[in-house]
């Protein structure tokens, strides 16, 4: 038996269980049974209502399909193996992919049973449909095909961590902490311990304010429990407004601008998306927008962009003059390949140098121990701000999260030594970068094309629509990646789209990757070998044209 399918990837209106990207397609699929090998006269007298797949016209058209009026009709094979793949229609290879996409984010429910359904429709009605970010969803996906953390037989080039062991030349880190003393089992002060906020200021003010008057103190300083937990607390307070962001961006931003009543987000439109975000688009956005804040990581995820000295200057500035506050996502500003210092030490970069009054200033920066110490299981992070807003960044803490660990608090002072800073950002610089050469490399020979290498960060923004199909297409790559044990993240995620308020029928990052150099360099080298392998295999296949849009 076999299974006629039409799979259609339609621009349609909003879908009542909208999918996790930015676009709200609409997947329509009829299917029936035939007998394979029956005349066709035989079909249609034993299965009358058989709907016929309609001949397609092809025109040949290089690159990735589009979400526009896209028709792939034809087979969908049960796929088991990178020699069989190659063997298979890639217009169904493509349907497959998309397929799965949707069906992960509740857009298909027709082959769920009875009882699923009432069980679905019955918890939608108390909860909303909450998407999960790109990083869970290609996690989900791999996990379903064998993947966990002591598999060494998988290679996790989409993770959003840096590896946390020992690096070459590293200083010695071993924080100790007695957990056994009572004090430390209390809750932690909502917004930190005391020593460690001095210790966050410290390192601000040694690194970037020492011939400032201005300088910022415990009382300038919020510790929370990750990233996510400080822009949350962030958002929760922000009055009535519009909020800025930029594309593309953290995919975790999609959902922290959606939850809160009083934000209404709008991104900003980057006339040169080769470059970060420009000042003069900054302040258009600003102007023509009437926004209150902008939320911007800096360094770039997952662009790697990085935008430092003068620039940077400018924006600070911009910020006062505009009176809009800028919420700085800092979490990569140890991760910069440039010359070390005339003296010697690392290249670090804050907005915190250009900041003018501490007490004053609209910026809002946040930072952690989760990639720049390469500690991300410890949860402990932090906002600098204003003295006023940490206050009130409190008031949220108190009913949003509670504060974070206690014990990782005081195992973290040492961390925050600015020797111990310094020696460990030149070891994680020189190790990350030679990872970056090898992963640039890499992919440059594989086919993925590299407009930018990142100038920070551990990833690299990579565009597939060279290679040949279906892998020009990123969600595609992404599970055929899988079936090779790879994983990366397709670059759809990244165009944030809160609330899904823009309309988008297709998105400039459909044929991109986020790929990462986080793992350890063994991981990095299986992972290659195994995409090199998967290329080369679709290359043997025959190109077919693909239905006109």
């Amino acid at each position: 038996q076999h299974r006629v399918v039409e799979v259609r990837l339609e621009a349609g209106p909003p879908h009542p269980s909208p999918p996790s990207s930015s676009f709200a397609p609409m997947l329509v699929m009829d299917a029936s049974q035939g007998q394979g090998a029956a005349s066709s006269e035989a079909s249609e007298a034993t299965s009358p209502t058989t709907p016929t797949a309609p001949a397609p016209t092809f025109s040949g058209k290089p690159g990735p399909v589009p979400i526009g009026k896209v028709a792939a009709t034809g087979s969908l094979p049960e796929i088991r193996s990178p020699m069989r793949v190659a063997k298979s229609n890639p217009r169904a290879v493509l349907a497959k992919a998309w397929k799965n996409f949707f069906n992960y984010h509740g857009t298909e429910m027709e082959e769920l049973d009875e009882e699923i359904k009432l069980h679905v429709q019955s918890e939608r009605a108390f909860f909303r449909s909450v998407p999960k970010t790109g990083v869970i969803y290609v996690m989900d996906r791999a996990t379903e095909l064998g993947f966990h953390y002591e598999n060494k037989e998988w290679a996790n080039l989409g993770q959003g961590a840096p590896e946390c062991g020992e690096i070459p030349n590293q200083p010695v880190r071993h924080p100790k902490v007695d957990i056994e003393r009572p004090v430390l089992n209390e809750y932690s002060p909502v917004n930190g311990e005391y020593a460690l906020r001095e210790a966050v200021a410290n390192y601000y003010n040694k690194l970037f304010r020492e011939n400032k008057p201005s300088k910022y103190t415990a009382k300038n300083v919020a510790i929370t429990g990750g990233g996510r937990s400080g822009i949350a607390r962030v958002m929760a307070c922000l009055n009535t407004m519009n909020v800025g962001y930029v594309l593309p961006d953290y995919t975790a931003y999609e959902e922290l601008l959606a939850c809160w009543g009083r934000i209404s987000p709008i991104p900003i439109l980057n006339s040169d998306p080769t470059s970060p975000v420009s000042c003069a688009d900054l302040r258009r956005g600003i102007r023509g927008h009437g926004l209150g804040a902008i939320v911007l990581s800096n360094p770039g995820n997952p662009t790697g962009m990085v935008t430092d000295g003068e620039e940077l200057e400018s924006w600070m500035h911009m910020a006062r003059q505009e009176s809009c506050m800028f919420i700085m996502d800092e979490f990569y500003s140890h991760y910069l390949y440039k010359e070390r210092q005339p003296n010697g030490d690392p290249s670090l970069y804050s907005s915190a140098e250009y900041v003018e009054d501490v007490n004053k200033d609209p910026v809002l920066i946040i930072n952690g121990l989760t990639k720049n110490w390469r500690c991300p299981g410890w949860r402990v992070c932090w906002v600098v701000g204003p003295e006023h807003h940490i206050d009130i960044l409190q008031s949220a803490g108190s009913f949003l999260d509670g504060g974070a660990n206690s014990p990782l608090q005081e195992a973290a002072l040492p961390l925050l030594n600015i020797d111990f800073v310094k020696e460990d950002a030149l070891a994680l610089q020189a190790h990350f970068g030679l990872k970056r050469t090898f992963m640039l490399d890499s992919l440059k020979a594989l086919g993925v094309l590299v407009r930018h290498p990142p100038s920070a960060t551990f990833y690299i923004w990579g565009d597939v629509a060279p290679l040949p199909q279906p892998l020009n297409d990123g969600v595609t790559f992404f599970e055929e990646a899988l079936k090779v044990q790879v994983i990366c993240v397709p670059g759809i995620f990244f165009d944030i789209n809160p609330n899904r308020r823009r309309q988008v029928d297709r998105t400039p990052f459909l044929s991109h990757i986020r790929f990462s150099f986080g793992p350890p360099m063994d991981v990095l080298e299986r992972g290659i070998a195994a995409l090199k392998s998967m290329v080369s295999e679709w290359k043997e296949c025959p190109p077919l044209p693909w239905p006109e849009s």
